[in-house]
């Protein structure tokens, strides 16, 4: 299998709070993984630096094998999106201007968008339930329409490694499990990676193959999904008491 993103003995601060020490991980090409830890853990800041919007203290990242810090603006594009949490940035353009974006890293420089890519960025607006909206200016939609918005654009885009930071935000119960699943399926059936932070256990224990725990007092820890989520991890993570409760329909996670 190819390795899509890797760390080397990644380090990571905030100010004077140490949010990862030396992480070392390898994704591979069709694996889902979540990135799990407590608020104020440092996972959006995990994953802006594996997007190579921040630099790490120290350590290395690698896009499957040249490092990340020798990759160009256009190339890195091409290669890893990034689904920002509460991005508000957006400019006042129509539904389908701002989806057609994710085309962009793979147009020459004064290149127009063609058929093919009006295409595909109709297919991923009716994927993500915004075909009716194509037209629409992005002001006028609701959070979870925004959401689902930005989900379309990072199909667009089609990068080898997808980092998300919360994707379901603002999406209500059928969205988050229609949009993961379109996520996860894509990444599988076209050997893509996905690496995405969630709050919710059950989503990941669904979702996801291997897990990055971020824990508040000791070094991140990387494994399989089923190895990990299990109550003595997942109470060092949160400092919660986790119930887990095995059912004919799969785990499930209660807090106590």
């Amino acid at each position: 299998m190819t390795t899509l993103l890797s760390t080397h003995q990644l380090n990571i601060r905030i100010g004077n709070k140490q949010i990862c020490t030396g992480l070392s991980a390898g994704i591979q090409a069709g694996e889902v993984w979540g990135l799990l830890g407590g608020n104020g853990a440092g996972k959006t800041t995990l994953l802006h630096t594996l997007a190579g919007l921040r630099k790490p203290d120290s350590g290395q990242i690698l896009y499957k094998s040249e490092l990340l810090s020798g990759i160009n603006s256009r190339k890195k594009a091409r290669m890893c999106g990034i689904l920002l949490q509460d991005d508000e940035s957006q400019f006042p353009a129509t539904v389908m201007e701002t989806v057609l974006q994710g085309r962009h890293p793979h147009l020459s420089l004064w290149q127009w968008e063609g058929e093919e890519d009006e295409q595909i960025a109709v297919d991923a607006l009716i994927k993500t339930d915004l075909a009716e909206h194509k037209d629409k200016n992005v002001t006028q939609l609701s959070g979870g329409e925004k959401q689902r918005l930005k989900i379309a654009t990072l199909l667009v885009q089609n990068p080898d490694i997808l980092l998300a930071d919360e994707p379901t935000n603002h999406l209500d119960l059928p969205h988050q499990i229609n949009l993961l699943k379109l996520l996860t399926d894509r990444v599988r059936s076209n050997s893509q990676t996905l690496l995405m932070s969630l709050h919710d256990l059950n989503l990941v224990w669904r979702f996801c193959d291997k897990v990055i725990l971020l824990y508040p007092d000791r070094e991140p820890e990387t494994g399989n999904t089923v190895d990990l989520l299990i109550p003595d991890h997942l109470e060092a993570l949160y400092q919660h008491p986790i119930h887990c409760l095995d059912t004919d329909k799969g785990r499930l996670f209660v807090a106590a």
